[in-house]
């Protein structure tokens, strides 16, 4: 999805992490489309295995 973001991603997250997102206006995206793959550990979001 960042792919497609016009808006500047640096200022979005800045105004995200001083509480500014309110006044940060509407985000602007290209056309087009975007795949999103999501890998996660088989028990997400519980306990993960040792590392030992």
């Amino acid at each position: 999805m960042l792919a497609l973001l016009e808006s500047p991603l640096g200022q979005l997250l800045y105004a995200t992490a001083t509480g500014g997102l309110a006044n940060f206006g509407d985000l602007r995206w290209r056309e087009g489309a975007a795949v999103v793959v999501v890998l996660a550990a088989e028990n997400y979001p519980g306990g993960h295995g040792s590392a030992t």
